[in-house]
This record gives structure tokens, C-alpha cells and sequence, in this order.
């Protein structure tokens, strides 16, 4: 996967948004999705992502590899993540 050209990505506070500039749509982030973009921002695979996710904000394997599938299904669906 990979952060489509077409994005601005901002941190604000402990959150971030993100803007699709075509649609001029707006999308917040909580600090774990923020962290997520900057994950991916990094090269990581999911897997990387879901321990990363795990280890920094305390959760087990489970909810860590859940919550980031599904946001980065989000991501895609809005055309904010290439395949």
C-alpha cells in the first residue's frame, strides 16, 4: 500500500487530518490512526504496523490488528491509500 499523491497530511495536537485535495475533503485522525499514516509513511507492512500499534498504545495482538485493518480499509475505500 501506498499514501496517494493526492493527499496533505497535517498532525494537529494529538490527532491529525488529512486532506484528499481532488474532493476537498477533510478526514481527522485520533493519535493512533495518526500514528498508523506515519507508519505507513515509513514503509511498514501491516504487520509492522499491528505490532507497532500494539506495543505503543498497550493492546492485545487482536484489537491491534482489527482496528488497523479497518482503518486502513477506510483509507482505501476513500482513495486516501493505493493498493
Amino acid at each position: 500500500m501506498r499514501i496517494s499523491s493526492d493527499v496533505v497530511f497535517r498532525i494537529l495536537g494529538e490527532g491529525a487530518v488529512l486532506v484528499h485535495l481532488p474532493s476537498n475533503e477533510v478526514y481527522e485522525l485520533n493519535a493512533t490512526g495518526a500514528r498508523i499514516w506515519t507508519l505507513i509513511e515509513q514503509g511498514l507492512a501491516l504487520d509492522g504496523i499491528v505490532a507497532a500499534v500494539e506495543a505503543e498504545f498497550d493492546v492485545d495482538p487482536g484489537t491491534a490488528r482489527l482496528e488497523s485493518e479497518r482503518l486502513l480499509s477506510e483509507l482505501q475505500a476513500r482513495g486516501l491509500l493505493l493498493p
